[in-house]
């Protein structure tokens, strides 16, 4: 995303602050309070944090696994938001596994933040002040960024936004978060070289299972390696479907070290159309 990289080691808007809340077990989650209201206790799931246990998060991004962030208003929500984010990298780390693939050092270290509306998500990615009017969304169905923290609507604003992907699971809302989380995998494991932006996008959506793009079976390599139109509500649906035809071909493991080369889509163009063998079985 473009205004990821710029809003990495910020939190929200001018007005909320990042909480650490140190329960017994020794886990530490989050959740965000109106700076007025920093001396009083706050709730992590059923169990209430004394006031002594708050402490501000500093800017320097040392967190905890497991963190997730939320705005007041969805505190009462943050264990299912915990657990939505324990799924979300069970699914990354499943797919690494049964590829042959390394699963990565971050992942245990991700961490959320979750906004109730589109609106407020785009504000925070570019730091804009409730008095001013951010830049233009880059598309309509964004929803998310990757990075770390990753940043997310709410899954009733997901399906508000984009309703037809997230019909398309009982459990789209996890497989958004592993999405981003599959971002962030990837970049590590590719060493930051992930290929052209179909190939990152359109994995992402492979590895989270987002069934984004199933119906779409490009004819030939040149149809799969046709040029995206990224503010199309269907982008990544065709994203996903270049990457399942060339899975086809070569094994996913293959596909990520070729993406690296500046001559992957000419490679991609000369594959034999033979079914790949992994590990496991599964593409």
């Amino acid at each position: 995303m473009n205004a990821e990289t710029n809003a990495r080691n910020h939190w929200f808007a001018p007005g909320w602050w990042p909480l650490a809340l140190a329960v017994a077990a020794g886990s530490v989650s989050a959740t965000y309070v109106p700076v007025a209201l920093l001396t009083l206790p706050v709730t992590v799931g059923s169990t209430p944090a004394a006031p002594e246990a708050l402490a501000c998060i500093s800017g320097d991004n040392k967190m905890v696994p497991s963190f997730v962030a939320v705005p007041e208003s969805l505190s009462e929500r943050l264990f299912e938001f915990e657990v939505a984010l324990v799924q979300a990298k069970q699914i990354v780390q499943v797919f690494a596994r049964e590829n042959g693939l390394p699963p990565g050092t971050r992942l245990e270290g991700a961490r959320l933040e979750v906004y109730p509306s589109q609106e407020k998500l785009w504000r925070c990615m570019n730091r804009t002040p409730d008095w001013s009017e951010p830049p233009p969304l880059p598309r309509k169905t964004f929803v998310a960024a990757n990075g770390n923290p990753l940043r997310a609507v709410t899954p009733e604003e997901f399906a508000r936004v984009i309703p037809e992907y997230a019909a398309l699971r009982r459990d789209a809302w996890v497989r958004l978060i592993a999405h981003e989380l599959a971002h962030n995998w990837h970049a590590e494991v590719a060493s930051r070289k992930m290929g052209p932006h179909w190939f990152f996008e359109g994995l992402a959506v492979v590895i989270a299972n987002q069934g984004f793009g199933e119906d779409l079976h490009p004819k030939s390599a040149d149809d799969a390696l046709q040029p995206i139109d990224w503010s199309g509500r269907y982008a990544y649906a065709q994203a996903a479907a270049s990457v399942r035809f060339f899975l086809k071909r070569a094994p996913v493991k293959t596909l990520i070290e070729r993406a690296q080369m500046p001559d992957f889509e000419t490679w991609l163009r000369k594959l034999p159309a033979k079914p790949p063998k992994t590990p496991s079985g599964r593409l």
